[in-house]
């Protein structure tokens, strides 16, 4: 259901009315989930597309916080160094509070 959601905004992802209600509204519930969390970790190291389209969209919020929290939760320490650099290349990364 993600993936599908993601898709079909995919061209309004760097609007960033549309990222956030997507991102922080729409999707923040489910990737909070501990059961969905490892099977997003491994779409993320197999699917670059996903990758873009969470951590540099117009949005970068809680959502993105807690997919690098849950690399940490499951070890995955080299996902989250990517997925990092990824956020900070974004011009819409301010840094977590």
């Amino acid at each position: 259901m993600m993936k599908f959601l993601l898709d079909t905004a995919d061209c309004h992802l760097q609007e960033p009315e549309v990222a956030e209600q997507l991102l922080e509204n729409d999707l923040y519930e489910l990737c909070q989930n501990q059961t969905v969390q490892p099977k997003l970790l491994a779409h993320l190291k197999a699917d670059e597309h996903l990758v873009r389209q969470l951590l540099q969209s117009a949005y970068v919020g809680n959502l993105q916080e807690d997919i690098l929290e849950a690399c940490d939760w499951f070890g995955e320490s080299v996902l989250k160094e990517y997925l990092q650099t990824l956020l900070t290349e974004n011009p819409y990364f301010n840094g977590f509070d």
